[in-house]
C-alpha cells in the first residue's frame, strides 16, 4: 500500500469518528427540555480507538451499534402540565378527535369548515374578551388570517360595567391589524364600537336590560360614565391604527360616540366638574370626574370625530402618494361624511363649555360649521344648529362689552378718587 493510499484511509477513519461523535452529541441535544434514557445493546465498554494507524479501518465498525432512546416530554398549556405518559386510551382519543373535527357552515359560502378555535376554551361559550384574544394570538400567530366571526365573538363577550373588556377590544383591533393584517369591515366596526361602549355603560336602574341595547344602557348610565364611554370610543375611532375611521358607518358613530357625549354633557352635574387647576369642586372622596374638565375633553373628542368623518368624505387620496393611495383604496370600507345630526351633536357639545373655555368652545363649533358649509356635497347643517351658534356668539359679545364697560367704570372711579386726594 502506498503512502498516499494510507493517508487517505487515515482521513476517512478520522471523518468517520468525528461523524459518530457529532451524531451522539445531536442525540443528547435533541432531548434537552425533557428527560432521556439511552440504552445500548451489546457491549457497553465502547471507547474511541487510541490510534487510527494501529486500530485499522475494521475496528471502526464496532462503534456502530443500535441505540434505544426513550424521551419523556412535558407540554405546558397556561398553568396546566400534561404528561404524555398520562395520555388517554385509543378509544377516548378517537372520540375527542371526532368532536374536534366536527364542522360548521361558513355563513358566506355555505361550505363546511372546522369549528372556531374559541370552542377549545374550557369555559366556552361563557368566555371573556381576554380569553378570546389570547386564543386568537396563540392559534393564529405568524400572520395567519383570522375569521371575522371569531372577532365578532370576542366583541360580543364584552360585559357591562367592565371597562377592562373595552380596552381588550381596542387592543385586539391594534394587535390583529398589525400582526395578522386584519381589517375591520362595517359589521366588525359596529361590533367593536358597541362593545367598547358596553364596557363603560351600566344597568343600575334595570338589571334585566339587554346588554346589546346600547340606547337602553345609556339611559341607565350616569352622565359621567357616559362621557367616559364616548371619549374612549371616539379616541379609538380617530386612531388610524385601529382602522375604524374607514370602516364605521355614520349611523354607528352618531349612536355610539356623538350621542353619548352630548347626552352626558347635557345631563352632567357641574358640581363634580374640576377646574383647570385640578381642584375638585365637589366632595374630595368623589371619583366621578375622570379628567380635570370632562366637558372640555368631550368637546375635543367630538371635534376630532367630525374632522375624521369630514376627511374621509373629501377624497383624501388626492394628496397621497401612489403606494399609500393603493393601500387606502384597498382597505377603505365606507366614505360617508358627517350627517347634519352629527354636526348638531358636536356643536351642542362644544357650546356647553362655559367660563374660561367658553370662547374656545364657540371657536370649535364655528370651525366645524364653516368646514361643513364649504362641502355642500356632504350635507347642509340644520337651521337649529346655526341658530345656536349665533346665539352663543351674541351672548359672548354682550358679555365682553359688559366686562369692558365695567372695567372703564372702575378706571373712572379710580381717577376721580385720585383727583379728590390731590385737591
Amino acid at each position: 500500500m502506498s503512502s498516499i493510499t494510507l493517508a487517505r484511509s487515515i482521513r476517512q477513519v478520522q471523518r468517520c469518528n468525528s461523524s459518530l461523535i457529532r451524531g451522539k452529541a445531536s442525540i443528547r441535544s435533541f432531548v434537552v427540555g425533557g428527560s432521556a434514557n439511552v440504552e445500548e445493546s451489546g457491549n457497553t465498554s465502547s471507547t474511541r480507538p487510541r490510534n487510527p494507524l494501529i486500530s485499522g479501518i475494521s475496528r471502526q465498525h464496532n462503534l456502530i451499534r443500535p441505540i434505544n432512546i426513550t424521551v419523556e416530554r412535558r407540554y405546558k398549556y397556561f398553568s396546566t402540565e400534561v404528561d404524555i405518559a398520562s395520555a388517554p386510551s385509543t378509544e377516548s382519543t378517537e372520540t375527542e378527535t371526532a368532536t374536534l373535527t366536527a364542522t360548521d357552515v361558513n355563513p358566506v359560502t355555505g361550505e363546511e369548515r372546522s369549528p372556531s378555535v374559541l370552542t377549545n376554551i374550557p369555559s366556552y361559550p361563557n368566555i371573556t374578551p381576554g380569553q378570546a384574544l389570547s386564543a386568537l394570538q396563540i392559534n393564529f400567530a405568524r400572520g395567519k388570517f383570522i375569521r371575522h366571526s371569531d372577532f365578532q365573538s370576542l366583541c360580543s363577550a364584552t360585559r357591562v360595567r367592565h371597562p377592562l373588556d373595552s380596552k381588550v377590544v381596542r387592543t385586539a383591533l391594534l394587535d390583529l391589524k398589525r400582526c395578522n393584517n386584519f381589517q375591520a369591515n362595517t359589521i366588525n366596526a359596529k361590533f367593536a364600537m358597541e362593545a367598547m361602549m358596553r364596557g363603560f355603560l351600566s344597568d343600575y336602574n334595570n338589571d334585566g336590560i339587554d346588554s346589546n341595547d346600547i340606547d337602553g344602557l345609556m339611559e341607565n348610565t350616569q352622565p359621567e360614565h357616559r362621557i367616559k364611554a364616548g371619549i374612549f370610543t371616539g379616541e379609538a375611532f380617530v386612531d388610524p391604527n385601529t382602522g375604524l375611521y374607514i370602516a364605521a358607518e355614520n349611523e354607528v358613530v352618531n349612536e355610539t360616540v356623538l350621542k353619548s357625549l352630548w347626552t352626558g354633557v347635557d345631563q352632567l352635574d357641574t358640581s363634580v366638574v374640576q377646574d383647570d387647576s385640578g381642584e375638585q369642586e365637589s366632595d374630595e372622596d368623589s371619583d366621578d370626574a375622570a379628567t380635570p374638565n370632562p366637558i372640555f375633553e368631550a368637546a375635543k373628542v367630538a371635534k376630532d370625530v367630525i374632522d375624521a368623518l369630514m376627511e374621509r368624505a373629501s377624497t383624501p387620496t388626492q394628496h397621497m402618494k401612489k403606494r399609500r393611495k393603493r393601500k387606502y383604496l384597498r382597505t377603505v370600507q365606507t366614505t360617508g361624511g358627517p350627517t347634519p345630526q352629527s354636526i348638531d351633536y358636536a356643536v351642542k357639545t362644544c357650546l356647553k363649555l362655559d367660563g374660561e373655555n367658553e370662547e374656545a368652545g364657540i371657536a370649535m363649533a364655528k370651525e366645524m360649521l364653516d368646514d361643513y358649509a364649504e362641502r355642500p356635497y356632504i350635507g347642509v347643517a340644520l337651521d337649529e344648529t346655526t341658530a345656536l351658534l349665533k346665539e352663543a356668539e351674541a351672548a359672548m359679545l354682550a358679555k365682553k362689552e359688559a366686562e369692558a364697560a365695567a372695567a372703564a367704570a372702575d378706571n373712572e372711579t379710580e381717577g376721580d378718587e385720585e383727583s379728590t386726594e390731590e385737591k
